[in-house]
């Protein structure tokens, strides 16, 4: 009897101690699956994006050279036809896709040109000094002029034709959405290029919602690409 009571114990403690362990066992593997869903560091309203990296640096082999100051007109690209922009004051010019809207600010000489999503700006600012890396870094200092929510993604060197420039790639709420009253989220680059006038650095911002960011980066290769300061410019 007092066998049996002892075996008894033995499987009674056997179970007790494999129900605590399976416990144990099973609350951090709960525990960190939680938080690697919960967070879509580079995403916003709507999806992620994978790898945010921002337009393309240095030049991979498969863009479009930058065109001469002297070709006009227009050039086939994929399925995207683009179309050369000179800026008022004659300092640069860019490829636009032809079906985006374009226009020209006339306080800063700006050239924008914008789809349903997405926006693309190109503009010739003063260095004040700075390198394209200072420039990039003082968009970060700033908080891009503070915008709301915003998120520093990357800086980054690199060069677009042999020209050194930097980008600065950050994410910011651009309103709630009027459905889920949640803040919409977008993604920015900021990238500044050198070698042009002195004192002046070429601007590019291309901006699109977070959800659409990843579907239209090459689009903004092709526009980066296609930044040339003009001769004599």
């Amino acid at each position: 009897m007092k066998h049996v009571s002892k075996f008894g114990l033995a499987v009674m403690f056997l179970l007790v101690f494999g129900l605590s362990n399976c416990a144990k066992s099973a609350a951090p593997i709960g525990g960190a699956a939680a938080p690697a869903a919960a967070e879509p560091k580079q995403g916003g309203e709507g999806g992620g994006v994978e790898g945010v990296s921002g337009p393309t640096l240095t030049n991979p082999g498969n863009l479009p050279q930058a065109p001469e100051s002297d070709q006009g007109g227009e050039s086939q690209i994929g399925e995207e036809r683009m179309v050369k922009v000179v800026d008022p004051t004659g300092q640069f010019s860019i490829l636009f896709v032809e079906t985006w809207s374009q226009e020209t600010d006339s306080s800063t000489g700006a050239l924008r040109s914008a789809s349903t999503d997405w926006t693309a700006a190109v503009e010739t600012v003063s260095a004040q000094g700075q390198t394209p890396l200072q420039a990039a870094q003082s968009v970060d200092a700033s908080q891009a002029g503070g915008a709301p929510g915003y998120e520093l993604l990357a800086i980054k060197e690199g060069n677009v034709h042999g020209l050194p420039a930097v980008s600065v790639i950050y994410a910011y709420d651009t309103g709630k959405n009027p459905v889920t009253e949640k803040a919409s989220r977008s993604i920015a680059s900021e990238i500044f290029v050198g070698g042009g006038p002195a004192d002046q650095l070429g601007h590019l911002t291309f901006s699109a919602p977070s959800a659409h960011y990843g579907d239209v980066s090459e689009i903004f290769d092709k526009i980066l690409a296609g930044f040339d300061w003009q001769k004599g410019g």
